[in-house]
């Protein structure tokens, strides 16, 4: 009786586990908006991504998104959507110039 309990757990949990395993299978590479999914890297030229996102409230949040090498700061929220700030340079050409000006004055 003992051995057909341990039995009956363990292959619960088997099935537990291969059940989990497989839903983390589906959530990185069958989701189509997952960066994983190879339907989705066809489009390698892409022009909008989003960076980073910052949640206000439980309704509004700030994202900040990249077009053609341009960074714009958007407030996203039930009442209505509203641009912060346009035309913004991204971080990595800010430090690579402020590198190459530092390179500049040493010499």
């Amino acid at each position: 009786m003992i051995d057909q309990l341990l039995y009956w757990i363990i292959s619960l949990l088997f099935v537990i586990a291969l059940i989990l395993g497989l839903a983390l299978l589906i959530k990185k590479y069958a989701l189509p908006n997952s960066p994983n999914n190879p339907l989705f890297k066809k489009n390698k030229l892409r022009r909008l991504e989003i960076i980073d996102q910052l949640p206000l409230d439980h309704k509004s949040k700030l994202v900040l998104i990249r077009r053609d090498n341009t960074e714009h700061l958007l407030m996203l929220g039930q009442s209505g959507d509203l641009v912060i700030e346009r035309n913004i340079t991204p971080r990595q050409k800010n430090e690579q110039a402020k590198q190459q000006s530092d390179e500049q004055t040493d010499e």
